[in-house]
């Protein structure tokens, strides 16, 4: 009975040792987004920018892929496609142009191993974008106060006290006098 289960117990072994020799070598590619999220704020058709760094944190070469999951014909990114060496950065461009509103979307990168050594997946992440654009100048007014949140009514107390302390002691730029 014991020996019975050492026989099966090495077969077992031998399956799994010949499983691993005949794949190889499985690796996954690496890669590091900076910055992890992106906001963006602008004038409604106008056309905004912002930018992420990419890099490429394997041993490997690898085609990198970026593209928004939703809002395509809001968001172009440039390059969309390229490929980067071992330990490698690129700087991408997301251009968003859009009407007055809030929008939110994913930014997916995905990265592929471009040798043939083994069995290697690729991998990806998804940056969240967040936009808000706004129709004219109090619009984008609008926009910072809510982005501010409980901090706009602070600051707007002491610039309001700044400016009647700076009435009330009748303080003023001096202004030179003729033939001075």
């Amino acid at each position: 009975m014991k020996r019975a289960s050492i026989k099966i117990a090495a077969i077992i072994f031998s399956i799994i040792v010949s499983g691993i020799l005949l794949v190889g070598e499985a690796a996954a590619i690496g890669l590091s987004i900076l910055p992890l999220e992106v906001s963006v704020e602008g004038m409604a058709g106008k056309p905004t920018v912002a930018r992420l760094k990419i890099t490429n944190t394997s041993n490997d070469v690898a085609l990198f892929e970026a593209y928004p999951d939703d809002l395509r014909s809001m968001i172009a990114i440039s390059p969309a496609s390229f490929t980067l060496q071992e330990g490698e950065s690129r700087d991408i461009a997301i251009t968003m142009n859009a009407s007055a509103g809030r929008f939110e979307t994913m930014i997916s990168v995905v990265a592929t191993p471009l040798s043939s050594d083994g069995l290697e997946a690729g991998a990806g992440i998804k940056i969240p974008l967040r936009a808000s654009f706004a129709d004219g100048e109090a619009g984008l007014l609008a926009n910072i106060s809510e982005a501010l949140g409980a901090a706009a009514l602070p600051v707007g107390i002491a610039v309001g006290a700044l400016a009647l302390f700076l009435r009330f002691f009748k303080i003023s730029p001096r202004r030179k006098k003729e033939g001075e």
